[in-house]
């Protein structure tokens, strides 16, 4: 099922938003199957407390933001499969499958970032795999900091602009996985996305024969 609503652009002349405007000023938007993840820094309340009287503890904050700013869709990092380009079972399946950079969209806002991928053409174990690869990698990094992340991710309605927008089911389900049920220093999946997920469960006998 799709849902539609009209989103405003912003107007070029100064003035009331909402006045005067005219059907070519307007946007329709529509929900789409993403996967989506919400992904929080854990002790942000208490860096920031004491960066009051610590200016080294700034520069640490200012730091961990830019890098996660650079994840946004304007900045330098990009959601792609440099992290899984050596998995085998990219290489079996095709690793042109497991791409999401185009379908990527991705918004940071103070501690937490919201990151989904279209996914509306059946590869959700691929499109997965490229998300949790990149989601590790950046866990991986904020640790050296002795920083900790905590997330969840679902798939469902999501809408997700370029411009930073982002709302639907699949957010609010996101965030209540981090906030509620993974409590731990963790990113946990929902059932809804488990529920989609198809790996075969083989042995690595059957799964890499070659290695025999």
């Amino acid at each position: 099922m799709q849902y539609w609503f009209p989103a405003f652009v912003e107007c070029v002349s100064p003035g009331p938003p909402a006045v005067g405007l005219k059907q070519k000023d307007i946007i329709m938007e529509k929900y789409e199957t993403r996967i989506t993840a919400f992904i929080d820094i854990l002790g942000f309340k208490d860096l920031i407390n004491k960066s009051i009287n610590d200016t080294k503890q700034v520069n640490t904050i200012i730091d961990i933001l830019r890098y996660i700013k650079a994840w946004d869709n304007s900045g330098p990092n990009k959601w792609g499969i440099k992290q899984i380009i050596v998995e085998e079972d990219a290489q079996r399946i095709g690793i042109e499958k497991f791409e999401i950079e185009r379908n990527t969209s991705c918004t940071c806002f103070s501690d937490s970032i919201v990151v989904s991928v279209l996914c509306e053409d059946g590869l959700i174990n691929e499109k997965s795999s490229t998300l949790i690869a990149n989601l590790a990698h950046i866990g991986a990094k904020l640790l050296q900091a002795r920083i900790l992340i905590r997330g969840g991710i679902t798939i469902g309605e999501l809408i997700h602009t370029n411009g930073g927008i982002v709302m639907g089911p699949a957010l609010i389900e996101a965030y209540l996985l981090e906030s509620t049920s993974a409590k731990n220093a963790r990113v946990i999946i929902s059932d809804a996305l488990l529920a989609k997920l198809n790996y075969p469960i083989m042995t690595k006998h059957e799964r890499y024969p070659y290695h025999q």
